[in-house]
């Protein structure tokens, strides 16, 4: 009987974005745009990521800085030109640089400057048009996708872990909406202690906005199946719904990363049985992979994300029957 099977990939759609960026930027038009096809998501906390030690080089047109986590002894060290595609391409236009804080106070106009939480770059003209803002998670993001170039020495992957409380869809409604006074999330934010006592939640408890970005089917032909079947199943593939494939991947990580009952009620002890996910599609094998330079971590469990496809997790559901990560 031929083999039927499942590939999808997990893609953030934006950066990793705290609560409070969150609140600031859910009614702009360009980030809504950007978070139309996200349908799954995760609430997660890590300590605080700003930039330190930054100056500008002449010579070379960088901005050269540091990525610090709080209670951290590790750093980045980072060199992002000026000039290049995704930012200004013109070499010898003038580019000018806004820096902003959580906290109140004026920054001072002396380098190196630190503890900053964004860097907003634009052009020095009249109407001063808006070219790049970038967090360190931003940065990050931009830096692994090849949306930026820029040097990073150390190891970033120390700086994309998470720890999961809570993990939902959104199929029915956008999700920026559908995270708008989400019962849960002010759950975490009113219970959950800070990891830094210099920091507040809403700082430290991260959205991460997932899209279903690519699925593959795959038929194996075993010799005893229907050639007919196997040949129309090559030309002309199927796919369940995005949506459907959410509702299941949403129910895959919750029962194998078991974040606190108090947020995520249901554990989905019976998957892969479920009434809307891919137990009736009849697949012998589904898998899932996370395609981002990111980490899930709950208990003793771990799922790591990778652009490289070879490093990244592989959840598996075999046969309908078993769940495990590979």
């Amino acid at each position: 009987m031929n083999s039927k099977r499942l590939h999808s990939f997990l893609t953030l759609s934006y950066a990793p974005i705290s609560n409070y960026e969150f609140y600031h930027l859910k009614q702009e038009n360009i980030v809504q745009r950007i978070l139309a096809d996200s349908t799954l998501y995760v609430i997660c906390q890590r300590e605080e990521l700003t930039f330190e030690n930054i100056t500008y080089d002449d010579a070379t047109c960088c901005l050269n800085f540091e990525i610090h986590k709080k209670g951290s002894s590790a750093k980045l060290t980072c060199s992002l030109c000026i000039y290049q595609k995704n930012i200004e391409p013109t070499e010898g236009k003038i580019v000018a640089t806004e820096f902003g804080r959580n906290k109140k106070g004026k920054i001072p106009n002396k380098q190196p400057i630190n503890d900053i939480k964004g860097i907003r770059f634009f052009r020095e003209n009249v109407a001063g048009e808006f070219l790049l803002w970038i967090t360190p998670d931003k940065f990050l993001h931009h830096y692994w996708n090849g949306i930026i170039e820029a040097t990073v020495s150390g190891d970033y992957r120390e700086f994309t872990k998470f720890k999961v409380h809570y993990v939902g869809e959104s199929t029915d409604q956008e999700i920026w909406k559908r995270l708008t006074g989400h019962e849960k999330l002010q759950d975490i934010l009113t219970i959950e202690e800070v990891f830094h006592f210099e920091s507040i939640n809403t700082h430290e408890i991260v959205l991460l906005l997932f899209q279903i970005d690519k699925t593959e089917s795959i038929t194996i032909f075993d010799g005893t199946g229907d050639v007919d079947a196997f040949v129309d199943n090559i030309l002309k593939p199927t796919f369940p719904s995005k949506t459907t494939i959410t509702l299941d991947v949403e129910k895959a990580l919750i029962k194998l990363l078991k974040p606190n009952k108090r947020y995520n009620k249901i554990q989905y002890k019976q998957y892969p049985k479920s009434k809307d996910g891919l137990y009736s599609e009849g697949y012998d094998w589904v898998s899932y992979k996370i395609h981002d330079d990111i980490t899930l971590q709950y208990s003793d469990v771990e799922i790591k994300g990778s652009v490289n496809v070879i490093e990244s997790t592989t959840i598996i559901v075999e046969e309908n029957k078993t769940l495990r990560i590979g």
